[in-house]
């Protein structure tokens, strides 16, 4: 039996694989905006900029060197790369920031599909023997009715359109 606890747990899994998925969306724009600028970095030797001194601070100095950037490989660890080679670890970071993307989206789907589950269920319990046509997503309904033996199913059968019974079956009950 689906209960309002089963939706709460529902809702928690909902809510934590939603942040997850706008974590990923924020880090999946952060990628592409650095990846931007690294594109554009070596186009000269030279670049002008305002150079942080302090919190509140700032003055103007130059870049040089644009082609030489330093990539965190994890763990603390630096290697210098280029900026073209720099570009294709951000664009492989970039992959499997989509994959995971993807992933926690379908996942979300799957939770969503289960909360719609666990309503459609949590309406039907009090109908007789929670009967109805649920819908499980992707195509697939599951149809809930009566289970009727065969000995159930056959006492029908010898029944006619009246409600009156067969000769056959009148003759059985005498004997």
């Amino acid at each position: 039996a689906v209960s309002e606890r089963t939706k709460t747990l529902l809702n928690y899994q909902r809510e934590k694989v939603q942040k997850a998925i706008d974590e990923f969306k924020k880090y999946e724009k952060d990628l592409v905006d650095v990846r931007e600028v690294l594109q554009t970095l070596p186009d000269k030797t030279r670049r002008a900029v305002h150079v942080p001194f302090g919190k509140r601070a700032f003055f103007k100095g130059h870049l040089h060197h644009t082609n030489e950037i330093k990539v965190l490989l994890g763990a603390g660890y630096y290697v210098e790369r280029s900026a073209k080679q720099a570009v294709a670890i951000v664009n492989r970071r970039l992959e499997s920031a989509k994959a995971n993307l993807e992933k926690y989206k379908r996942e979300h789907e799957e939770i969503d599909t289960k909360k719609k589950i666990a309503d459609q269920i949590l309406a039907g319990a009090g109908k007789k023997g929670n009967q109805g046509v649920f819908d499980l997503g992707g195509g697939v309904m599951e149809i809930r009715e009566p289970y009727e033996s065969d000995d159930e199913k056959s006492d029908k059968k010898t029944k006619d359109s009246h409600g009156k019974k067969d000769e056959k079956e009148v003759k059985d009950e005498k004997i």
